[in-house]
């Protein structure tokens, strides 16, 4: 029987900007993932060779988040399987993800990428993977952060909220939706004044930066 598994054994190798094309891998082999899983090399060859026009690429594993397709697989690569991700850049999200990762790594920063799939078929050693029906890839630009400026709980000082304000200054140089530079100035408008208090928090116990990213979809706390 089948295991449907999303899994985040995965890396982003290259990025052209002015095509809107990432290169990933999408998956990597021999080493074991968060679900205990190994990934033996050969173990995508079916599915890519059957269903490679059916696979799509998500925001976060989201089917509503719809940005693009794999155009290039690479399943004779023997580190993982290489692949070209095409994103459609007219599409609000798919633009954004896409402008979020190049962000990121112009600040040194990694993105995730993962998979969806079914374990179709293990060795006798059932840790190891001989093969998989891929569904998707996803780009994970919010959930895995990795330095302090993508992962706020509050400010302490002066200096670290300048710092927050001159990172959220120069995403204004890529180009983001008109949606998304909105966010980005209301956000940047909230840190430049006293905060609102909601009625069940205090100023000391309410986190006033909680992430860059998941600011832009956090609501504002009401009055």
């Amino acid at each position: 029987m089948s295991e449907y598994k999303v899994k985040g054994n995965s890396e982003l190798k290259d990025f052209d900007a002015a095509q809107g094309i990432l290169e990933v891998y999408a998956n990597v082999y021999n080493i074991k993932d968060s679900h205990g899983d190994i990934s033996i090399p050969g173990s995508f060859n079916k599915t890519v060779l059957e269903q490679k026009h059916e696979i799509i690429v998500l925001r976060n594993h989201k089917e509503d988040h719809l940005m693009g397709v794999p155009t290039e697989f690479d399943v004779n690569d023997p580190y993982g399987l290489r692949s070209v991700l095409e994103f459609n850049m007219k599409n609000a999200v798919a633009n954004d993800t896409y402008n979020d990762v190049v962000f990121r790594h112009q600040k040194g920063q990694s993105v995730g990428v993962s998979i969806g799939a079914w374990v179709m078929k293990r060795g006798k050693n059932k840790a190891d993977v001989l093969e998989y029906k891929l569904k998707e890839i996803s780009v994970l630009p919010t959930l895995l952060p990795s330095n302090h400026l993508s992962v706020i709980t509050s400010y302490k000082s002066e200096a670290e909220k300048h710092e927050v304000i001159k990172y959220l200054e120069e995403m204004y140089n890529l180009p983001y939706s008109d949606k998304r530079l909105i966010e980005v100035e209301n956000i940047l408008k909230s840190l430049t004044k006293e905060p609102d208090r909601c009625a069940d928090t205090t100023p000391e116990d309410k986190p006033i930066v909680k992430s860059i990213f998941e600011l832009l979809a956090l609501k504002q706390c009401q009055n």
